[in-house]
């Protein structure tokens, strides 16, 4: 008898997690990305898995701070482990909302009864709010979770008989850094619920002061606090940036237009009301048969003497409290509530069988209880498969695609956005996808996004094509005088909700003829992130600049160590084709010249051959752009460096020979040691300077392009030409210029640079930016 009983109560956990697992996972991929929730995490977590940079998010190129990166991380594993799919993207938060049921079991099974966790389990995971943000790519779900750890975890610290009492303060350190790293200060909101529980409780310094508290702090400043630490190093005013957005915005300040109205604050309440059916339909009568009970100060006090109880009064009344007083309110953000819902649900008794028969489940439902359940697990099931395949949406970014993918042009393009977010199509369409706003004062995201006019005013430059895409006719009329105004054509297609498609082709009315990238020493960034932020806002320069004709790089390429001896191929892997991947495919070529890096552990013979640096076995050549408009002679410095008494010879001739050859108006030098610089570093011996300046000189060079100090900086003219150091394309020597130098007109040694170099017969435009796309020096050469 003992072993049937057993077995049966197998079968109805067996059967309940089968049914949790369908409802986490059924249907869980086949609906479209949304835009804009999905449409921002699922691809910043796609740029995480194509560039190996998990640390820096990056929505179309450009740093996305709004979030801390846990949940993009999961994200990101999904797809890695998946592919590029929405089953991978939605992967993690379907694990999620299943630990976050199992969290709730064990909670209302420590707090109360083993058939009270069972019952708030089911509760939760049956709920319709709980279930329907578990298919929606957003931090909620796996805040959910973290928020539901540190209750458990403070409870198991505080419960009658509490055993382990300091590793459980430790775990709960660890689930508030968790929660933190998921969707910052909102993750600590839990912290004043607990403190409220020990003040009521006469507890607190006695839970605060004990060996676990320094460190507890630790871990949770570990945790928590690092992934902060490091990007406000990385990216300037990230810290106050931070603050702005994630405190202030959130709590005090109207700026980011959220529900901010006081009457707003009943925005939780259908979320409430609504998000728990449908055990909320079985609260009222509960409710009804204890009227008399909800005013006696008496019953609860009783109630609430019970540490239990307090514990969930205090989570549900305060982080609603919260919550509403806050100046940001999204019905999400009260998803962290619902584990108290569901287990404060489970004490009510719902569905109780007085039948022998029936009270044997592990529910004791009635027979009635089970198929209702059974009905609306269903339900649930049906409706995730409804709205997948039978609800059309505005905001598919799937369905978007598939409807515009006919009317794309065959060449290369970009998609702009005009005030809506569209970034989801990103997913599916592996171009471009730009938003630019029509307001004075936009939204404030860390890197503001473009004018509608700005990017007007680059396309009369640009030598691709670019897709408008935005609502309303008003907006199109606006669009259609601006592209008139412009003298730019384009074709206009009439898409479903009111959505309008322009295609504009390239005007390639540019007067510049020739326009070249450069960059130095990207080896130094080893594929890092701040490699990647250079390589990502070359990116976005390149959808306003097409600089087609190349990317010169000057020197120090690739870096390697002992260990990558033997494998050149994996190094230019880890270090040049992933992290250049996305200018790559543009088909923009390199030409590279060898610097002092590249000769070690025998990379040179590797890059002299390597295709993509377009070196074709030369240490020294000449490259002519625009119909021998400007020439570019590549030099291999690394023969003239150092306390050498003849300088190869053989090179020196060779260049003599080609430069008086030449018949281009702009001869531009590109080399890896610097011939001058205010850098730290010491340049080149005199002599080497004076052989290699003379040269110049007769020849008419009117550009030199140095690498190897990893600094910017630009020099005034020195005997008529003008000498450019850019050697932070990879990393950069933080004080690395020196102080006090007269013949620097401008530098910078704090963060990465690269140049883009615009020729026409008469005047050479010259611009720097930094790896945020900011421009940060401008000069016009005659």
């Amino acid at each position: 008898m003992h072993m049937t009983t057993q077995t049966k109560n197998y079968s109805e956990i067996l059967i309940i997690i089968s049914a949790l697992f369908m409802l986490a996972f059924a249907f869980q991929g086949s609906r479209g990305i949304y835009s804009p929730d999905e449409g921002f995490y699922v691809c910043i977590a796609q740029a995480m898995v194509d560039t190996g940079d998990y640390l820096t998010p990056r929505l179309q190129y450009e740093p996305w701070l709004d979030k801390p990166p846990l949940s993009l991380w999961g994200s990101a594993a999904g797809l890695w482990l998946l592919g590029h799919n929405e089953w991978g993207a939605r992967l993690f938060h379907a694990l999620c909302y299943i630990l976050t049921t199992g969290l709730v079991f064990l909670l209302g099974q420590s707090m109360y009864s083993k058939r009270e966790g069972l019952l708030a389990g089911v509760i939760y995971a049956t709920m319709l709010f709980p279930f329907t943000a578990a298919n929606i790519v957003t931090p909620d779900t796996p805040l959910a979770l973290w928020t539901t750890a540190s209750f458990f975890c403070f409870w198991k610290s505080v419960e009658p008989d509490a055993r382990h009492v300091g590793f459980w303060k430790l775990l709960l350190c660890a689930a508030f850094g968790l929660g933190f790293l998921t969707k910052g200060p909102a993750a600590l909101i839990p912290s004043g619920v607990m403190f409220f529980y020990l003040i009521i409780q006469r507890r607190a310094l006695r839970w605060f002061l004990t060996w676990w508290a320094i460190p507890g702090f630790v871990l949770f400043c570990a945790i928590g606090l690092s992934w902060y630490a490091y990007i406000a190093n990385e990216f300037p005013g990230a810290l106050a940036y931070f603050w702005d957005n994630q405190v202030v915005g959130r709590t005090v300040s109207a700026k980011y237009d959220r529900n901010t109205e006081l009457y707003e604050i009943f925005i939780y309440l259908p979320v409430i009301l609504g998000g728990t059916l449908p055990w909320s339909l079985a609260w009222w009568p509960a409710l009804w048969r204890n009227r008399k009970d909800l005013f006696d100060r008496a019953i609860w006090r009783k109630r609430l003497s019970i540490p239990a109880n307090l514990l969930l009064t205090l989570w549900i009344t305060i982080s609603i409290l919260v919550l509403c007083l806050a100046s940001s309110r999204l019905p999400l953000y009260a998803l962290p509530i619902f584990p108290a819902f569901a287990i404060t649900a489970s004490r009510l008794r719902l569905f109780q069988s007085s039948n022998n028969a029936w009270r044997g489940n592990q529910l004791h439902f009635s027979l009635r209880g089970v198929c209702y359940l059974t009905f609306w697990i269903i339900f649930l099931l049906g409706f995730k498969w409804y709205m997948a395949y039978c609800v059309p949406s505005e905001r598919d970014m799937r369905a978007l695609y598939t409807l515009i993918q006919s009317h794309l042009p065959n060449e290369t393009y970009e998609i702009i956005a005009v005030k809506d977010h569209l970034e989801g199509l990103g997913f599916y369409d592996q171009s471009l996808v730009e938003r630019v706003t029509t307001k004075e004062r936009p939204y404030p995201f860390y890197i503001l996004p473009e004018h509608i006019t700005e990017e007007i005013q680059g396309l009369q430059s640009s030598n691709y094509a670019h897709v408008f895409i935005l609502d309303k006719e008003r907006r199109a009329k606006t669009l259609r005088t601006l592209l008139k105004t412009a003298d730019i054509s384009y074709q206009e297609t009439k898409l479903t909700y009111d959505r309008h498609l322009f295609v504009c082709k390239p005007s390639r009315k540019d007067h510049h003829v020739v326009r070249l990238a450069v960059l130095g020493d990207t080896g130094k960034g080893k594929g890092r992130s701040r490699h990647i932020s250079v390589v990502s806002a070359m990116r976005l320069v390149y959808g306003a600049k097409s600089f087609d004709d190349g990317i010169l790089m000057l020197g120090d390429n690739l870096f390697s160590g002992e260990a990558d001896i033997g494998n050149p191929t994996a190094v230019a892997r880890r270090e040049f084709e992933k992290p250049f991947a996305s200018l790559l495919k543009t088909g923009v070529p390199f030409y590279a010249v060898l610097g002092n890096h590249d000769y070690m552990y025998g990379l040179q013979s590797f890059e002299l051959t390597y295709p993509l640096f377009h070196m074709q076995d030369r240490r020294y050549y000449t490259k002519t752009f625009g119909d021998g408009l400007v020439e570019v002679f590549f030099l291999d410095s690394n023969s003239f460096y150092g306390d050498k008494p003849e300088p190869d010879p053989d090179q020196i001739n060779w260049l003599e020979q080609v430069m008086g050859e030449s018949q281009s108006a702009w001869k531009i030098i590109a080399l890896h040691h610097p011939l001058y610089s205010t850098a730290r570093d010491s340049p080149l011996n005199m002599g080497i300077r004076q052989k290699l300046e003379s040269l110049f000189q007769k020849h008419n060079v009117s550009l030199v392009l140095q690498g190897h100090n990893h600094i910017y900086e630009r020099l005034a003219p020195i005997k008529g030409i003008h000498y450019i150091t850019a050697g932070s394309g990879g990393s950069v020597d933080y004080g690395g210029l020196s102080s006090n130098a007269s013949q620097r007109i401008t530098g910078n040694d704090q963060i990465e640079v690269f140049l883009i170099l615009e020729f026409d017969s008469k005047i050479c435009r010259l611009t720097a930016y930094n790896s945020l796309a900011q421009v940060i020096d401008k000069k016009t050469i005659e």
